[in-house]
């Protein structure tokens, strides 16, 4: 499986030619007529599975066969339902046999120092980020994470499969919500690229600056204590650590 955002045809083609991609998945009609003229002759795909939106407006003139999400899940169980020892079939079959080392997704890289690269990474690649980011991040059933970044981000699935394996809520937002969606759900940590956060301490500071000499005398005193306590937990983490 290969994720990617894609910003122009072109994008799409150089990915498609380069992971031979059977099946393509959009979010709307919009974005399949976008880079259906691209796409359709050039590329060898099977089916495309529409997420949102009706499928008369898609520009595919029965070329290709088009399923939406419905459609999907009734065939799913249209096809348990013709199959009575599905169960049991599923229990024998024998699965092919993967190891640690084998391929498990191509990651793209966003291109922006030269063309993009489809970057192979192994089970073993994503299995220590569900092994050892709990080392980091002691989240615990109940918590609840909030993400600010798109699911093919490489950073977000590594977050993603260590928060599904370990039961934990995960609540995505957007900037523009973000404020809206802290104040809601009030989340345990955020999962967000420096830039987001660079943006918002910008925020903060540029408002700090133009209040009141009390208001700005409250903010910092707040942010002096804040950034205290961050520093006499990481010595009393790591005195703790040492002990131990």
């Amino acid at each position: 499986m290969a994720l990617r955002s894609l910003k122009t045809t072109w994008d799409l083609q150089k990915h498609a030619y380069h992971v031979l991609i059977v099946a393509l998945a959009v979010d709307s009609p919009e974005l399949f007529n976008r880079i259906a003229e691209a796409f359709g002759s050039k590329v060898v795909m099977k089916f495309v599975i529409l997420l949102w939106g009706d499928k008369s407006s898609l520009a595919s003139e029965g070329k290709i066969p088009v399923f939406n999400y419905r459609e999907i899940l009734d065939l799913g169980r249209e096809s348990r339902k013709s199959a009575p020892d599905f169960n049991d079939a599923r229990q024998q079959y024998v699965y092919e046999a993967i190891n640690s080392d084998d391929i498990a997704t191509l990651v793209y890289t966003s291109g922006a120092t030269g063309n993009p690269k489809g970057v192979m990474l192994t089970h073993r690649n994503l299995l220590h980020q569900i092994k050892n980011l709990w080392d980091v991040v002691p989240a615990e059933v109940g918590d609840r994470f909030l993400s600010m970044l798109p699911p093919w981000h490489a950073y977000e699935r590594a977050c993603e499969y260590f928060i599904f394996t370990y039961g934990i809520e995960q609540v995505y937002t957007t900037v523009r919500n973000l404020k809206d969606d802290l104040r809601h759900y009030q989340p345990n940590y955020i999962i967000s690229a420096p830039l987001v956060y660079e943006t918002l301490y910008s925020g903060i500071q540029k408002q700090i600056s133009t209040s009141s000499a009390a208001r700005k005398f409250i903010a910092l005193t707040f942010i002096r204590i804040s950034l205290a306590y961050m520093e006499f937990k990481r010595i009393y983490e790591v005195v703790s650590d040492a002990i131990l």
